[in-house]
């Protein structure tokens, strides 16, 4: 039986997300359709510095998750907080061999006690077209689908 492990920091844990990032990339884009090119671009943007930028006066919460004594990690959960105190988690991800093991819950439920802790008036995450799975996931905690975002694919 496997043993996990689980780490908590901030931006200075992003690097350790790397190959899983990749992972989480490809696996949105597969799942986006039409969509694909828009959905790896935007998660790209998210990735490549748009987290440090979006919470300049606020905060960010990196979570990794690792297994027995391995050095990479097999999960990640990124959540932000603005100045104006909008918690969003901007990235959740579990290796699907690893999936099963409540791992991805332990990651959200971490993140949203990290977001109540340091008193976000609002909760949210963005659900990628193609993705829409995961919404029996996030409804066990109380996200329900809002809106939805339309975008001119040309």
């Amino acid at each position: 039986m496997n043993s996990f492990q689980f780490k908590e920091g901030s931006s200075e844990l992003l690097a350790s997300c790397g190959t899983l990032w990749e992972l989480f990339i490809s696996n949105q884009a597969e799942s986006a359709g039409e969509m694909s090119v828009g959905v790896e671009e935007y998660i790209r943007s998210l990735r490549d510095d748009g987290l440090l930028q979006k919470t300049q006066d606020g905060k960010l919460q990196v979570q990794l998750v690792f297994v027995d004594d391995e050095e990479e990690p097999i999960g990640f959960c990124v959540t932000s907080l603005t100045k104006e105190r909008v918690g969003e988690v901007e990235a959740l991800f579990v290796l699907d061999r690893y999936q099963g093991n409540k791992l991805g819950g332990q990651l959200f439920q971490t993140a949203l006690a990290w977001m109540e802790r340091e008193g976000a008036t609002e909760q949210r995450l963005v659900v990628a077209v193609g993705n829409e799975r995961v919404f029996d996931f996030y409804a066990k905690y109380g996200f329900f689908p809002g809106y939805s975002t339309l975008f001119r694919v040309t």
